[in-house]
């Protein structure tokens, strides 16, 4: 290949290079200067691209680290047994109380739970659950945004973060302060997802359904099913489904009870056109859980491709009025039952049992039959005597198996919740008080000796069946030094009295 030669500038006279010509030439051979337009592309790749992947492995060593510390937590829900109610029955298995001091509770599996609630559930706290990692993003960053406008507008917990907040968090993580909040978010989030790897979505859907509070006392769906309407969780229809659904998230102000007329019925709500807009103009005497299920209803129509619920059963659903039933807890042989709950607080294992942690059916060895004919003669006795004009206004009874000593019926009064004062001149006592039981409270013994005297001295062949013995006046010596000269001395001698302070010969 031919080599050209190197061309050499022209110079003028006296060997100078022409300035024109030199500049020319000098451009060609610049070094060291970059445009500005390159210097902005680079310093955009930096914060662009190394920032964010320098960012992202500090992150990620920080969640390691953080979800290494925190996971062996998560242990707790392997161990954690919420209380649940306890249940005393009859001898046949009749209900007779449920003690509900801190609240109702019967967990049960999945499966026994209607699908209206599970879906109205998910539509309305966590519509992404069987798809996110235990924490949604999007809706997370959603509620930032909207947090930084009105402050405390959203919190975008999903399930599993509830669920970690209800069972995993010690109280003292709760605070509102915003760094407590804060670090409080970033720990469910990392358990959350640790917990979504280590549990299926139905595992953690069934223990958040057998958790939360539904108001009233009542803690579970199940136990929310029976309080409010008396049926099992598998039974619930789409309007009490979706009502159930919405008291979760404020149940003191969703509890439906305090809502309800003198027949324990919540009106049904008729919605207008255009209700799924969430803006859309409700009616003005619409109450606050009607409100809350109108929410939880516009929610599943939306979500129609999962839940199969459309806009006209929707609205037929709440324009259905919702009939309650009766909100006090059964109580049969209520001295019986308290007698069983004494106890068993007496017993060093049983008693921790029944306060912590619950759970316990009771069978007894009462037989409800025989106390409700225990109830009905003692009330008709007393009944009686009354009309009579006899000064008699309780009766106590037990009844015993022979061969066993079991307690087949136990009536401490005759009316439980019956109280009445006395009417005699210079008393001020309770001729009755119901809750008072009678056959334990500390009494004379009276009349109630008078079996087991008689049967000692006719075993010991001191009596015998035509024996007589006469009601007169005794006194007894109870002091050293009474005699005949000091007889009628009462710190010497006590003499006991008939009721009627007659002696019948």
């Amino acid at each position: 290949m031919a080599v050209q030669p190197r061309q050499t500038p022209p110079r003028r006279a006296g060997g100078r290079v022409p300035p024109r010509l030199l500049r020319t030439l000098g451009d060609g051979r610049k070094r060291g200067k970059r445009s500005p337009v390159r210097t902005i592309l680079l310093t955009l790749a930096v914060l662009f691209v190394v920032v964010p992947v320098v960012m992202a492995a500090v992150g990620g060593v920080y969640y390691v680290n953080t979800a290494n510390s925190l996971r062996p937590r998560l242990a707790k829900l392997e161990t954690y047994r919420p209380f649940q109610t306890s249940r005393v029955v009859d001898r046949n298995g009749i209900l007779l109380y449920e003690f509900v001091s801190q609240g109702s509770r019967d967990p049960v599996v999945l499966k026994q739970v209607s699908k209206l609630l599970l879906d109205a559930t998910l539509s309305i706290e966590d519509k992404t659950f069987y798809q996110n990692v235990g924490v949604d993003y999007m809706s997370l960053a959603k509620a930032v945004y909207r947090n930084i406008a009105v402050p405390g507008s959203s919190g975008a917990s999903t399930i599993t973060q509830q669920l970690i907040k209800l069972v995993i968090l010690e109280e003292s993580e709760l605070g509102s302060t915003p760094q407590q909040l804060a670090r409080r978010k970033i720990t469910e989030a990392i358990l959350a997802q640790e917990l979504t790897k280590e549990k299926s979505k139905d595992e953690i859907l069934e223990l958040y359904v057998n958790e939360i509070n539904y108001g009233n006392l009542a803690y579970g769906i199940q136990a929310a099913s029976e309080r409010y309407f008396g049926k099992n969780a598998g039974e619930l229809n789409l309007n009490e489904a979706s009502l159930l659904a919405g008291i979760p998230q404020l149940p003191t102000k969703y509890n439906p009870i305090q809502f309800m007329d003198a027949n324990r019925v919540l009106p049904g709500v008729v919605l207008p056109t255009g209700w799924l807009n969430s803006g859309a103009n409700l009616p003005d005497d619409i109450s606050a859980p009607r409100y809350r299920q109108v929410d939880v209803l516009r929610q599943m129509v939306l979500n129609g491709a999962v839940t199969k619920v459309t806009e006209k059963q929707a609205r037929e659903a709440i324009a259905q009025s919702l009939q309650f039933v009766p909100q006090e807890v059964p109580l049969q042989a209520p001295h019986f039952v308290f007698y069983v709950r004494d106890a068993i607080n007496n017993d060093p294992v049983l008693g921790k049992l029944l306060a912590s942690e619950g759970g316990l059916t009771i069978t007894t060895t009462l037989d409800l039959r025989l106390q409700r004919i225990a109830q009905q003669e003692a009330v008709q006795r007393i009944d009686a005597l009354v009309v009579e004009g006899r000064n008699i206004h309780n009766a106590a009874v037990v009844m015993l198996q022979p061969g066993t000593g079991q307690i087949l019926a136990m009536l401490g009064s005759v009316n439980y919740n019956r109280i009445e004062k006395t009417t005699t001149p210079g008393e001020e006592k309770n001729v009755i008080d119901g809750k008072v039981n009678v056959t334990t409270a500390l009494r004379q013994p009276g009349s109630a000796l008078k079996p087991f005297t008689y049967l000692s001295a006719l075993e010991r062949g001191k009596l015998d069946a035509g024996s007589v013995l006469w009601d007169v006046e005794t006194r007894f010596p109870i002091k050293l030094g009474a005699n005949d000269k000091n007889i009628d001395d009462e710190d010497f001698w006590y003499g006991p009295k008939n009721f009627s302070l007659k002696w019948n010969g």
